[in-house]
């Protein structure tokens, strides 16, 4: 039985790095092309607020249920404060750059 689950582990395991590479290489391959030699920095592009606030909530979500010392240094509400304060105004954009 230990076996099985080993061998589906590892199954399980190189299915995942095979369709990560596959993706990776399909990804490289819809980049935009290099406009007179200087190479586009996707980074540049506008991010929607809705896009940026629920990624902010989504990153909240998951600080808050996954990390074991989130609150060591700093209090939940000190938290939820930054978070708030690093919210995109509804209607606005930003780059994604200075978004991450």
């Amino acid at each position: 039985m230990m076996k099985r689950k080993r061998f589906v582990s590892v199954v399980s395991f190189a299915v995942t790095v095979l369709c990560s590479v596959l993706l990776a290489e399909k990804s490289h391959a819809v980049k935009p092309p290099a406009s007179e030699g200087r190479q586009v920095d996707l980074l540049q592009r506008n991010v929607p607020a809705e896009d940026a606030n629920a990624d902010l909530d989504m990153s909240q979500k998951i600080m808050v249920e996954m990390h074991p010392g989130l609150d060591i240094y700093t209090s939940q509400q000190e938290f939820a404060a930054l978070v708030k304060h690093s919210r995109v105004q509804t209607g606005e954009t930003i780059k994604l750059r200075e978004f991450f």
